[in-house]
């Protein structure tokens, strides 16, 4: 087996790592023609039936393909994990061309900067660009964020049909937090209105007390939504006084970022 540096036994679930360490395995083997049943589970220390069982989930997932039939079958990678790199890379590359357009936001506004997608039906922030100032606010990354009382949430969902936003929060819920936590569908889609009319979205204390959130969605080159760009800070700070300036600058830098991204592609 092989030895995964970090891995914590009490945090971890036997069966993926042992499917893991198939992939591993598989992903070493040069022949053109993949590994079979029995050569697997001899390396691996599985028996073969747990092996079998094994790929042939890997395989319903497209992670593992195989060919061949009886003892005669093979097993080599899966076209699915091209599919999986391929957003993976997209991701990173985003987060990346982002950070630039991030530091700019962060210098023009004097606010913390983010930039999250939508994996799933939650908001995830896959970059942060800190306030230049002495107060730093606890925004982490890769954490999901509730989309009806978050900001970048929210801007996610500016392009989505109603009946696709009322799908995604009852899945989700409406979770309270705040006094100002939005508390119904009918009254989330009212502030999705009123954010489509006027550009941006706003967390005006609905996630966290004192603290003022602006977004704006970022577009690929189809008009598609593909991020969230927002600031965030105290709501009682002079850098979120003049709301409307705050959110021209994020839609310059959205729009920049937008442009970017629409000329790699």
């Amino acid at each position: 087996m092989y030895e995964i540096a970090n891995l914590e036994p009490k945090y971890t679930v036997q069966s993926l790592v042992r499917a893991l360490n198939l992939l591993n395995v598989i992903s070493e083997d040069s022949s053109q023609d993949g590994m079979a049943l029995t050569e697997l589970a001899k390396i691996v220390g599985m028996s073969k039936g747990s092996v079998f069982s094994s790929l042939q989930t890997l395989a319903a997932f497209g992670i593992v393909s195989d060919h061949g039939s009886g003892h005669g079958r093979r097993y080599r990678l899966g076209l699915g994990l091209i599919r999986l790199g391929n957003r993976a890379a997209a991701q990173i590359t985003i987060a990346e061309v982002a950070r630039p357009h991030l530091e700019a936001l962060s210098a023009d506004t004097g606010l913390t900067s983010r930039l999250a997608m939508i994996q799933g039906n939650w908001a995830v922030a896959v970059a942060r660009v800190d306030a230049p100032g002495s107060i730093q606010l606890n925004l982490g990354l890769g954490e999901r964020e509730w989309p009806h009382r978050s900001a970048l949430g929210k801007a996610l969902l500016l392009g989505s049909r109603n009946d696709n936003i009322a799908s995604i929060l009852e899945h989700t819920g409406m979770a309270g937090q705040t006094s100002h936590t939005i508390a119904t569908l009918q009254d989330f889609l009212v502030n999705i209105e009123h954010s489509r009319a006027r550009g941006y979205a706003l967390d005006d204390e609905e996630d966290r007390d004192g603290i003022m959130c602006v977004a704006v969605p970022v577009h690929n080159q189809a008009g598609d939504t593909l991020a969230a760009m927002g600031v965030t800070g105290l709501k009682a700070g002079p850098e979120l006084r003049d709301l409307s300036s705050v959110a021209r600058a994020l839609m310059t830098r959205s729009q920049a970022l937008s442009e970017e991204l629409s000329a790699s592609q």
